[in-house]
């Protein structure tokens, strides 16, 4: 079963080997939330709209993510991904229906060895590693 945004655009999406983790939580962070490395030594991300945020500490050495349980981690942790959520219905109309084609894909990948089910089951299947996969997919 081919991505529905291959199907659609004709490319592969991105993201689509990742796993779950501070890499994939960091580039959640930036392409789907919009936030941005601070040019202040890495150490926080920001957020045009809110302003400085912590959510997501690199090493202000070294620029490597720094794992912190108690930070922003979309991939592991559903109240996070569920901001995600959040962050999409703020989109265009098309790019939800993507981000929903995905969520199915990616569900029936986990669920169905690749068959589709009805979109009824997907709560029982999603995960937050789906919903961020989902989310970076829909934005191609």
């Amino acid at each position: 079963m081919k991505s529905f945004y291959r199907e659609v655009y004709g490319r592969k999406p991105k993201g689509g080997n990742m796993k779950a983790g501070r890499e994939l939580d960091a580039k959640i962070a930036e392409e789907v939330m919009g936030w941005k490395k601070s040019p202040k030594g890495w150490v926080w991300w920001t957020d045009a709209n809110a302003g400085q945020t912590d959510k997501i500490s690199t090493d202000y050495t070294t620029g490597d993510l720094v794992h912190n349980p108690n930070q922003w981690q979309p991939s592991t942790n559903i109240v996070h991904a569920w901001e995600v959520v959040e962050k999409v219905k703020t989109w265009k109309f098309s790019e939800r229906m993507v981000f929903t084609k995905e969520l199915e894909y990616e569900v029936s990948k986990v669920s169905h060895q690749g068959f589709s089910i009805a979109s009824s089951w997907w709560i029982f299947y999603l995960t937050p590693e789906i919903i961020c996969l989902a989310a970076r997919k829909a934005r191609g």
